[in-house]
């Protein structure tokens, strides 16, 4: 029985125990096709199968006597204040492959699951690190979470089951040519065999391993000079944030929304001063611009960063952003960095973040409009972090790569 299959039973089990215009069932998922094709067409099988009521159109909506009873919708299809509308005393919410589902959308389903009676379902496969549906399985979450790995399936317990049945669930000839063709240690076998959620995705740029391990590791201060990294907000949720270098110390030491530009070149005047001999680095682009004038007339040795602005080794890195974090990726990896072992908010941050290469294989950081399109929040502590990590004139060291100067 797939994931599925069994949310298509509890719908059809929460509507039909339920007076007509008690309940409602709300799906979603990734795709218009995760939502019609496959949990709604095995809830049509079953309509038609044991004669329920009322009428389930093509349009993944189910009708009993003109009244919804429930209906699928894919987040893009999604009107999400019309979405937060839909109200009935008993409320069944289904995130189906709920991994690939964006923030709002779990925010606006949780938020129409808020009465005693109702409840919320999230089933898929753990095929990505550091969002909402891993969150589910952490101690103390509040959720249940059903772990089921592949082993755990007829094929290998021996619970008898029909031959249909049997032939359609994974079988152990899968699993060894799973463990051949991307072996044991590989994320892809860690979510698709085992059923665990991957030590990082396939594209991530930096190692859930490697973060934890800079969280544990003591600060130790080195003869290196204090940076002070400046990402500047440029929306209305996004926050400026302030992160200080000191020798493989890396700290944010300050985040807010809502102030001007003035103030935040006030207060990067006054670090300045308080950390004598400290660069200060501000991303640039856009706003940053006006921090980095006023910072330059307070006499403050400042360095505007343009993120999109040509990297030092243009051959390697599609810009600076990517060269960046590439030396924050380097660093972490090499055991040098130390961070704050209580910044929850800044781990999961770089642990969201993912590179790609473009079309003459030169590194690229993913854009943030990307990572908000997927339900990611703006990386604004992460870009605070590495930033710390960027200087203008850069040296080869020998045996750790292409690093900056200062690190």
């Amino acid at each position: 029985m797939s994931k599925s299959h069994t949310a298509a039973l509890l719908t059809a089990w929460w509507v039909t125990t339920r007076p007509v215009g008690s309940a409602l069932v709300v799906t979603t998922a990734p795709t218009q096709r995760q939502v019609s094709a496959i949990l709604w067409e095995e809830l049509r099988r079953m309509h038609a199968r044991f004669g329920l009521p009322g009428e389930i159109s093509l349009d993944a909506t189910w009708r009993i006597d003109g009244q919804l009873v429930a209906l699928g919708r894919k987040p893009a299809d999604t009107d999400l204040v019309a979405f937060q509308g839909l109200h009935a005393r008993h409320v069944l919410a289904i995130l189906d492959e709920a991994c690939g589902l964006p923030d709002q959308m779990w925010d606006v389903v949780e938020g129409v699951t808020t009465s005693a009676t109702s409840r919320l379902l999230a089933i898929g496969n753990p095929t990505e690190r550091g969002g909402r549906f891993e969150a589910c399985f952490a101690p103390g979450s509040g959720w249940h979470p059903v772990h089921i790995p592949v082993t755990g399936t007829p094929a290998f317990t021996g619970e008898p089951v029909s031959d249909d049945l049997l032939a359609v669930l994974p079988s152990r000839e899968w699993v060894d040519d799973a463990r051949r063709n991307w072996g044991e240690d590989s994320a892809a076998y860690a979510s698709r065999v085992l059923g665990d959620f991957p030590k990082q995705n396939v594209d991530a740029l930096f190692t859930w391993d490697d973060i934890q391990a800079a969280q544990r590791r003591e600060a130790v201060g080195a003869p290196l000079p204090v940076v002070i990294g400046c990402d500047v907000a440029r929306y209305g949720d996004d926050q400026t944030v302030i992160a200080v270098r000191t020798g493989w110390a890396v700290r944010v030491i300050m985040a807010y929304r809502g102030e001007s530009l003035t103030h935040t070149a006030g207060i990067l005047t006054q670090l300045s001063k308080r950390f004598a001999g400290a660069t200060v680095h501000v991303d640039d682009t856009g706003l940053g611009g006006g921090v980095t004038d006023m910072l330059r007339e307070n006499g403050v040795p400042v360095h505007g960063i343009i993120a999109a602005g040509r990297a030092s080794d243009p051959e390697v890195f599609a810009n600076a952003r990517a060269e960046g974090y590439w030396r924050t990726r380097e660093a972490l990896a090499l055991g040098l960095i130390s961070l704050d072992p209580d910044d929850d908010t800044l781990a999961r941050q770089l642990a969201d973040q993912r590179y790609l290469l473009d079309s003459r294989g030169r590194i690229l950081i993913e854009p943030k409009d990307k990572i908000r399109a997927r339900g990611g929040a703006s990386p604004d502590r992460a870009d605070a972090v590495s930033l710390t990590m960027v200087q203008p004139n850069s040296a080869r060291f020998k045996g750790t790569g292409t690093y900056y100067k200062g690190m």
